[in-house]
């Protein structure tokens, strides 16, 4: 596999056929268990995020997922054509903090940051959004 692309409608019921897609894909590089789930989470959210926040649940909007592979990374792009955010503006997640426990906002981009080896925002906001996430592969 060196690169799959698929645009799909802002709608939940496609990131579930996009988390199968991920799985398949995590498996076929090798990633362990614990590693593939990371990376499916860590999409799922960022998919999440532009219907939920991108699109403000608007069923008519588009999402590119685009997963591509070279020998040592696997990079994953999720982009959108929605409202668009400024990262440094958003207040960080920590769940050390009694406060933040039990706070909804912020677990997304704090998951995605955390399991992934990169993490990368493009965006201009009121014109979209694009995450790229990498996952590095471990030598077979």
């Amino acid at each position: 596999m060196d690169r799959i692309e698929i645009r799909f409608p802002s709608k939940f019921e496609f990131v579930k056929m996009a988390a199968n897609i991920l799985s398949k894909v995590s498996e076929m590089v090798g990633l362990g268990e614990e590693e593939s789930i990371e990376l499916v989470s860590s999409v799922v959210e960022a998919l999440n995020n532009s219907i939920e926040h991108g699109y403000n649940l608007r069923e008519d909007g588009v999402i590119e997922l685009r997963i591509e592979q070279d020998m040592e990374k696997l990079h994953i792009t999720v982009r959108d054509e929605g409202q668009g955010f400024d990262r440094e503006e958003l207040p960080s997640y920590c769940p050390e903090r009694a406060d933040h426990l039990f706070r909804y906002r912020g677990r997304g981009i704090f998951m995605m940051e955390n399991f992934m080896d990169e993490v990368y925002y493009r965006n201009a906001p009121g014109r979209g959004t694009e995450v790229v996430m990498v996952k590095y592969l471990n030598p077979v």
